[in-house]
């Protein structure tokens, strides 16, 4: 598969830092490893995400990305391998993708919820389904606006 190279325009803002909540357990916080890449000018490649290019080699995808390309071997041996990850946009019907979902939870080291703007609760939906109806037992990271309370 063909690599595209992307610059930072193409990246959700994400903080440095990360905040855990595990359940049951005491929040912690935690450096952020992951750049959230929009998807915008899509060439079809995969982006640039070899080891060595600083934090651009741990990166979440959207879901709709992901359906295109999820049968592509070096996408799965890269997400096997803890690079890449997806997120879910606020106008995604993940039930319609069950079947995607359930063979990405074998390969998927992390999953997000997208939040545009912090009144836009949506996302806590996806999280909620993620987590009861495919049984996900990973992490579940809420990215975009989002207040700490959220």
């Amino acid at each position: 598969m063909r690599v595209t190279p992307i610059s930072n325009v193409n990246f959700i803002p994400a903080h440095p830092e990360v905040l855990h909540f595990p359940k049951g357990g005491k929040p912690t916080l935690a450096q952020n490893e992951w750049q959230i890449w929009s998807g915008s000018q899509d060439e079809g490649g995969l982006p640039d995400i070899e080891p060595g290019h600083s934090k651009e080699h741990k990166i979440l995808m959207p879901f709709k990305w992901w359906i295109e390309h999820h049968n592509e071997a070096d996408v799965i041996a890269k997400a096997k391998n803890g690079q890449i990850g997806v997120w879910f946009a606020t106008d995604v019907d993940i039930l319609k993708h069950a079947d995607v979902i359930e063979a990405g939870k074998t390969v998927w080291p992390l999953v997000a919820a997208h939040f545009p703007i912090f009144r836009d609760g949506s996302s806590l939906s996806t999280a909620a389904l993620l987590r009861d109806r495919f049984q996900w037992t990973g992490e579940i990271r809420a990215i975009g606006d989002v207040l700490v309370d959220q």
